[in-house]
């Protein structure tokens, strides 16, 4: 177990909120430079552009040519990558202790002297055009950007997070270096650090690093999107029919997101959950199926994912159905609540034995509460969430808006005995 004894945080100078967890019985060190900033905070016109930028930071600095800085992650060995997503880009990387101040020269120098060469740049958007190709080519990925599109459509929370093709290959670098200045700020930049941290003054080499960060006195306003309900067909040569079914459902500062998580176990985050031995274990009817949750700081999404052939569709979605109006009117078991908080607690205890995750709960914990959440305080949450919360939360999701995606050879008819479900 973590002590929050260990725990700090501190603002830099210049706005930069800092995190730093020591673990001394490790000898790595886990870095993590979140920006609150993604897909979300664009406009149409340059959809794509967060997840571009995540690319051109590793293309070249003043100080280091692309390869220098492949050279550099290669010769430190651990793990170093990035990701974006509709709000956060995060950039982290995982090295032994020895290493950290490479990593930390590295990863400022990216950050702030970062040159955005405009031959880089062209290439690099054809490489994101291929991983286009690649998400279209994958049909689970695919169903996924429509689902969010569909739900969240005329907001840019629900544009593809690595954007369309017309839309990455019309971005200037004018544009990428314009949205880089306005939201790479330091009120948008959470540096997160968890491992053996003795001896290490963490405070005033991330200062000295980061010090050229500027802040913006324009703040990026976002729009809460809009869930719209209903179903949409698309017709695809697949040898099965895959579909989401989604519902509106809290949002991650919620005080029902934690009743939230433990619903989606209890729905199909499992193989003991009530979908997976309902639909895959006991009727055959699938080999995939699972629930999901996917929240923001304003909204949320509890969704069902399965693959399943067209005929088995209907039935999979009247199960979904049904075990949801079971949750919500009907007393549980006790062993069921039960089980579900203690797979989620043991999810917790297993991730705290690893600095990377420790390094990404915090940085969220300081992203979306402003505020640090010990394991003992996530416990007792999830001890406290009793069977009248989750047929609550569950009841909520029933009458609020839902909507019906479906990816493969299927037709109108195939669903439509169910279809009063989705309006």
């Amino acid at each position: 177990m973590i002590s929050e004894s260990i725990f700090k945080r501190s603002v830099l100078p210049n706005g930069i909120r800092l995190l730093s967890q020591d673990i001394e019985h490790i000898n790595s060190i886990s870095l993590g430079i979140w920006v609150n900033t993604g897909s979300r905070d664009e406009t149409p016109s340059v959809n794509g552009v967060s997840h571009l930028i995540e690319h051109m930071l590793f293309k070249g600095t003043r100080n280091r040519t692309a390869l220098d800085i492949a050279r550099l992650f290669d010769k430190m060995g651990g793990i170093s990558n990035a990701f974006t997503t509709k709000d956060i880009t995060c950039y982290y990387g995982l090295v032994l202790k020895e290493n950290f101040d490479d990593i930390l020269d590295l990863f400022s120098d990216m950050f702030c002297y970062s040159l955005f060469n405009q031959s880089d740049f062209e290439k690099e958007k054809q490489v994101v055009l291929q991983e286009i190709d690649m998400v279209m080519d994958n049909p689970e990925e695919y169903l996924f950007d429509i689902f969010y599109e569909a739900i969240w459509k005329n907001n840019p929370t629900g544009l593809p997070i690595q954007g369309k093709k017309d839309t990455v290959s019309a971005i200037s670098q004018k544009q990428l270096v314009d949205f880089f200045i306005k939201n790479y700020i330091s009120d948008n930049i959470i540096i997160s650090v968890a491992g053996n941290l003795n001896n290490i003054g963490i405070e005033n080499v991330i200062e000295n690093r980061f010090k050229d960060v500027i802040n913006n006195i324009e703040n990026v306003k976002r729009e809460k999107p809009i869930f719209h309900s209903g179903i949409e067909l698309i017709t695809k040569p697949l040898e099965q029919t895959i579909f989401i079914a989604g519902f509106e459902a809290p949002s991650v500062k919620s005080d029902n997101f934690i009743p939230l998580q433990i619903l989606n176990i209890i729905l199909g985050g499992n193989m003991s959950s009530l979908l997976f031995q309902e639909v895959r274990e006991k009727r055959g009817l699938c080999y995939s199926i699972y629930s999901f949750i996917s929240s923001l700081e304003d909204t949320g999404i509890l969704g069902v994912y399965a693959g399943t052939s067209t005929e088995n569709v209907g039935e999979i979605i009247k199960i979904l159905y049904n075990q949801l109006e079971v949750i919500s009117k009907t007393n549980l078991k006790n062993d069921i609540l039960s089980e579900a908080k203690d797979f989620f607690k043991r999810e917790i205890l297993l991730s705290m034995e690893n600095n990377e995750s420790i390094m990404k709960k915090n940085a969220r914990d300081e992203m979306y509460f402003q505020k640090f959440y010990s394991f003992d305080e996530y416990m007792n949450k999830i001890d406290d969430v009793t069977m009248e919360d989750i047929q609550k939360i569950c009841s909520e999701i029933l009458n609020r808006k839902n909507s019906l995606i479906c990816l493969g050879n299927i037709r109108e008819k195939h669903i439509k005995p169910y279809s009063s479900f989705f309006l």
